[in-house]
């Protein structure tokens, strides 16, 4: 038998990846979101 060891990253780290991920993908919709409403308006 061969024990096979998979490094599991710690949760804290695997969180805050998640987090700082919804954070930036919040930032990003939100300009998209300001950036198409300036253009309705100029349009």
């Amino acid at each position: 038998m061969k024990n096979d060891v998979v490094p599991v990253p710690e949760p804290t780290s695997t969180l805050s990846l998640l987090a700082l991920g919804t954070l930036g993908a919040g930032a990003t919709l939100k300009r998209k979101l300001k950036a198409s409403k300036m253009t309705e308006k100029i349009g």
